[in-house]
């Protein structure tokens, strides 16, 4: 059977840190509460989302001016039932609307 992506297992490594980098690893652990070795599967796990997810960001198509189009029609579409009486829109975001509306139309002329 092939293992799992997070397996339980814990896999032994060989860490070689400067000594200023350890001290502050050390100091940043205990300033969490954590244990250092808590502290670096935490950094490691992080870093390893954060360029899964820059991977997957540049996997995606790019956002064409016809997809927002769509994307924006399907938001403001009629829907089937009327608002429940605390479904509206905020004061705050009707003024955050025109000023886009307006910024777009500078944009264009």
């Amino acid at each position: 059977m092939p293992a799992k992506k997070n397996s339980a297992t814990p896999a032994k490594f060989a860490l070689r840190l400067t000594a200023t980098l350890g001290k502050e690893a050390k100091q940043s652990a205990a300033r969490e509460g954590v244990s250092l070795n808590q502290f670096i599967n935490l950094a490691v796990a992080e870093k390893v989302e954060y360029l899964e997810n820059e991977a997957w960001i540049a996997r995606r198509r790019p956002p064409t001016q016809g997809r927002i189009d769509k994307a924006t029609a399907l938001l403001h579409r009629e829907g089937g039932q009327p608002p429940a009486a605390n479904d509206i829109i905020p004061d705050s975001y009707k003024t955050w609307e025109r000023e886009q509306m307006r910024n777009s139309r500078r944009r264009a002329s």
